[in-house]
């Protein structure tokens, strides 16, 4: 082997070193949840997915005055003839207070079964509530309500449309309807049976 072939073979090694190292050292990893990698192993793509916040668990009092705001709401906000927000409310209730309110509705379907329809709507809305008194099992809560009665209802034609008293569909704004504001103050009985609190009784 003459001199100078020797020569090109050691420049060739050379240059064949110069390559392997840079390949190793400025080889380019992907960044620990970047979006796309080369290799093609499980962790080669990732996606930054936010954790969801937790709701916060509410205290056993925060459940119970809850419970009672709404169902007080529910309770004092009907339309004239129709039950159905009231006999939702069975469910929240002790056994014995779903037989009494039942007697109460079938009553009232009584005595209005054969007057003409009335188009008269009344919505309540908690204004503050105070504990009276809150035991292992059972609790009471003062509730006060704003109550307003309006001349109207919403009723279904083809579609669900707001009437006014004498069932003509009304176009305007429905607080213009509005006949009386008043305020109402009730107290509500609930006791806890099991896991679960149930309304026992509410009224003045």
């Amino acid at each position: 082997m003459d001199k100078r072939t020797l020569i090109i073979i050691l420049i060739a090694a050379i240059i064949a070193g110069l390559f392997l190292v840079g390949s190793v050292f400025f080889k380019k990893e992907p960044k620990e949840g970047g979006a796309l990698s080369l290799r093609g192993d499980k962790k080669g793509v990732h996606q930054i997915v936010p954790e969801k916040p937790q709701p916060e668990k509410l205290s056993e009092e925060e459940i119970i005055k809850t419970l009672a705001e709404n169902f007080a709401s529910s309770y004092y906000s009907y339309t004239w003839g129709e039950f159905g927000m009231m006999e939702g409310l069975y469910y929240f209730m002790t056994e014995e207070m779903v037989e009494k309110e039942k007697m109460k509705v079938e009553q009232i379907k009584k005595a209005i079964q054969n007057q003409p329809r009335q188009y008269f709507t009344a919505r309540a809305e908690v204004l503050s509530s105070d504990f009276i008194e809150h035991q292992k099992n059972k609790a009471s809560l003062n509730i006060d309500l704003e109550i307003k009665e309006f001349d109207g209802a919403m009723v279904e034609r083809d579609t669900i449309v707001l009437v006014d008293a004498n069932g003509d569909i009304y176009g305007g704004d429905s607080g213009d309807l509005v006949r009386k504001i008043f305020n109402k103050s009730v107290k509500v009985n609930l006791i806890k049976i099991g896991e679960k609190w149930r309304v026992d009784g509410i009224g003045n």
